[in-house]
Parts: C-alpha cells; structure tokens; sequence
C-alpha cells in the first residue's frame, strides 16, 4: 500500500506539474470594459484607469446611445481612503458611499486551471488561459476568468451567481493600455466636496456594473446617425468552412458548455462534439450532426452511442448579415498581443433593437463572439465564444451519419444543448 501510494502521489505530482501556474496581469492600466447583465439582458461600456497598487478605479459611462431619461455617472472609487464618489453626468450632482469594496482584475493564486485556447485563427491570433475558483468535485465555479498567455491582459471575467441567473454578469475587456497617463482624475472634483454621504448605489460597477436595460430602444439623433452611418465600414465575410471550439453560456441554465465542431456553410451542414472536460457523475456528453439540406439533425449520446433524429432549426449562417448596423471596433488583448476586432448587430436605428451582437477579427473576419438575444424570455439568451479556430473542414467524414444512426428513432421537439 505504500509503494501503490508514493506511485500514486508521483503520478499525481507529474500531473500537476504540466499545468500552468497563474500569471500576474499589470497593476496599472487603462481598458475598456463591455459588461452584460445575462438575466436582466443589459449591456454597459465604460472607460476604466485601474490602479491596483493604490487600490483606486476611475469609472466613466460611455454615453454611446442617446436615451430619454436614462442617466450616466462617473465613479472614483478609493479604497484606502474607504470612499467611492459618484457623479451623474448631466446634473453634476455629486454623492459618497462609505467603505467600497475591492475587486481586482487578476487570477486568485488558487484558482483552477480549465483550459488553453486562442482567439481569432491563422495569421491573426491571440493566445489565453482559462481559469475558476472551482475546486474539482466540491464546488461548482462562480467566477471564470480569461487571460492572455504571454503579458496576462485581461480577456474575460464571468462571474456567476448559482441559484440567480439574474445576478450573473460578464465583462468583455476591450483597447488596453499600459500605464496611467494622468493620476489627476483620482482627484474628486469641486462638486464633491460638499458631496452627501448615501448608501451603496444599485448601479455601481465596483460590485458588478452600472445597469441600463438594452430592451429600451435606442433614440439615436438623427443627424448624428447619418454622420455616423456614412463613416461606417461595410460587413466583412468570414471563411465558409472552418474548424474550431467555441464556449456556449446558456443564460437560462446558468451553464458554460464546450464543443468542437466543423462549420460548413456551403453545404450547410454542422457537426459537434461536446467536451467532457470536467467530470460530473451522472452527466451526460452528445455529438451533434446538423445536416439542413436533408433536414436532419442527428443525436448520439458519445457514452451509449445511441442515436435518435431530429428536425434542425433553420440555418443561420455565422457571418455578419450584409445589411447589420456597425456598432464599434476596438482591440482584444493588449500592446504586442492584440488583434484589431469590429462589433456588429441586427439593431435598426431609430426602430428596432438588436437580437444579435457578433464580434469579428478584421483582417480574416474569423468570429469571436455572439450573443443571441431571446425576444420573448430573457433568459434563453446565448453567449457563444469562438476559440482555436482553423480554416477548412479537417475531417470531411465527420459528416457521415454513423451505423447506429441508420435506425434513428425520431423524436419531436428535441433538446439540443448546442445553440446554432
């Protein structure tokens, strides 16, 4: 028992030994931040010069879409000085909340390692870790970060709240900047001298982020939307057929999944394998042959093999529909490992809000992000992250349906647990 348990450690030990230690990320810096309230189905930018040694944030609201009533604020939060200022953009009107909380923008020392991965693809790509604060088979995570592999820049932060969909958040780090070009705007400005002590405000990013409800349409100015439109660059096209892995948050469930999968759009064909990277008893892990031309959508649960058919949705293609709104360009990562990126959605101004946001590499037009918005529940929404990608179809045969699948029961209605 000794000599099976010192091999067992060893074993163990040379295990540990190849996964990678967490990086430390720059203690002062300048980023955007792009956050998403998943169950409320809110979406907020802001500029944030982050200060780690001094534990200070300066938070300022992008005022991108003009909206009636909708309100924007300026946050300085000092954290030895156990004071967070707020400050509304319109009326100047200054307040103070006592004793903020600090949240760092970095991987916790223990935190678990989940995965490699690189965005973008061939000739245009930026390698990142993946890490949790799940402890494996006794805590489930609720928080999910991404770095990148070479100077740790922020990517990703998810932080998931177990029980409340509502409550969790993601936050997309976009254009970062080293350093801190002017400390002056840790100074409080005049108007918070004489500034009110109140309770900690609903809408503060130092906890989770400013909230403004994307189910308002956007009452853009007119004039402001034809200068704009005219200065807009026109959708690129994204390969026809490529490989890839992408991260699917289900906002309902409350769930991250990962799969492989072959995208072939001429065709129109998709197949998917469902990564079973976390062991959980009881789960169960399905390949997923979508075939629209035939419309039939395939099943095999990858333990039994068992095979059932389905009717697939209707294609959607995964590139930038030709006619989609220009929404912004910024950069992911940061200087010497970034890749140049443009945002794009289904929203027409002046009339109807968007359903789809997809993110794209400029150079390839290889996706990076989407998120499907549900129109009449919320919480069906779907987050997809796009990962390792390469151009054309390695394995054609993947798009034969295997021998179980001859005698394929039909079943209505399905669940798939890949959205595409």
């Amino acid at each position: 028992m000794e000599l099976f348990g010192l091999v067992f450690l060893g074993i163990l030990g040379a295990v540990w030994a190849q996964f990678p230690t967490p990086c430390t990320p720059p203690t002062q810096f300048r980023t955007r931040i792009s956050q998403y309230d998943h169950g409320r189905d809110i979406i907020r930018s802001f500029n944030v010069t982050y200060d780690e040694t001094n534990r200070r944030k300066y938070i300022v609201e992008e005022e991108r879409n003009v909206i009636p009533g909708n309100q924007f604020f300026t946050y300085i939060v000092l954290v030895q000085e156990k004071v967070l200022y707020t400050i509304d953009h319109k009326t100047h009107v200054c307040t103070k909340t006592p004793n903020p909380t600090w949240r760092s923008i970095a991987i916790a020392p223990n935190s678990t390692f989940e995965d490699q991965l690189s965005f973008g693809g061939p000739g245009e790509v930026i390698y990142a870790s993946q890490w949790s604060d799940r402890v494996p088979l006794r805590k489930s995570e609720s928080l999910l970060v991404e770095f990148t592999a070479q100077k740790c820049y922020p990517l990703r932060f998810v932080y998931v709240t177990r029980g409340d969909v509502t409550a969790t958040v993601s936050e997309f780090y976009r254009d970062f900047q080293m350093g801190i070009p002017d400390t002056s705007v840790f100074t409080p400005p005049s108007e918070c001298r004489s500034a009110k002590w109140v309770p900690q405000p609903k809408h503060f990013l130092g906890m989770s982020l400013i909230w403004r409800s994307t189910m308002q349409i956007a009452l853009l100015l007119l004039i402001s939307a034809v200068a704009i439109l005219a200065q807009d660059p026109t959708p690129c096209f994204t390969p026809r057929q490529f490989h890839g892995r992408v991260a699917q948050y289900n906002h309902a469930q409350d769930y991250e999944r990962k799969f492989i999968f072959t995208y072939d759009e001429p065709n129109r064909r998709i197949v998917v394998f469902e990564e079973d990277l976390v062991v959980i008893p009881g789960k169960k892990f399905y390949e997923y042959l979508i075939l629209n031309n035939e419309n039939v959508l395939y099943t095999i649960n990858i333990k039994t093999r068992e095979c059932t058919r389905s009717t697939p949705q209707p294609w959607r293609s995964w590139g930038i529909p030709q006619n989609a709104t220009f929404e912004d360009e910024y950069t992911v990562g940061g200087p010497g490992e970034e890749i140049f990126v443009t945002e794009w959605s289904d929203r027409i101004p002046l009339r109807r809000r968007e359903f789809w946001i997809g993110s794209f590499s400029n150079k390839n037009c290889y996706p990076i992000r989407t998120v499907v918005i549900a129109n009449a529940n919320i919480t069906d929404t779907v987050t997809t992250n796009y990962y390792d990608i390469i151009e054309g179809i390695p394995n054609p045969n993947d798009f034969v349906p295997p021998p179980e699948c001859n005698q394929a029961k039909f079943v209505e209605n399905a669940y798939i647990a890949f959205h595409h």
